[in-house]
């Protein structure tokens, strides 16, 4: 079932005009926000400790994790407005955030403290 809708995406990708890949390069940073803002929802929950030592605890983790996903949308914004085939691949690389930030949550909600 997951396979079938990889290729519907893919097919539906393929096809999408200069204003469509807009809209949907916004809907893959959203999605990459609400990805990220759960990842770090997981990792302070009270107990835990970041699984990246490199981020460091506490606030310092929100703050890079939300600057990342701050810095991927204002990057595509300003890159975008001049070059229009840059687009499918910034929406891609979102859809990538997305999807690397949702199973770093859904691996840090299963940990148990």
């Amino acid at each position: 079932m997951t396979i079938k809708r990889l290729y519907l995406f893919l097919l539906l990708c393929g096809s999408l005009h200069a204003a469509d890949w807009s809209l949907l390069r916004r809907a893959a940073q959203v999605a990459a926000c609400a990805a990220t803002a759960a990842d770090a929802a997981t990792t302070l929950r009270p107990g835990l400790r970041e699984t990246n030592p490199l981020l460091g605890q506490g606030a310092s983790v929100i703050g890079i994790k939300l600057g990342a996903c701050a810095g991927q949308i204002a990057f595509a914004e300003w890159r975008s407005r001049r070059h229009f085939e840059i687009e499918k691949p910034v929406t891609f690389a979102a859809f990538g955030e997305a999807g690397v930030f949702t199973v770093l949550a859904i691996r840090n909600s299963r940990i148990k403290p």
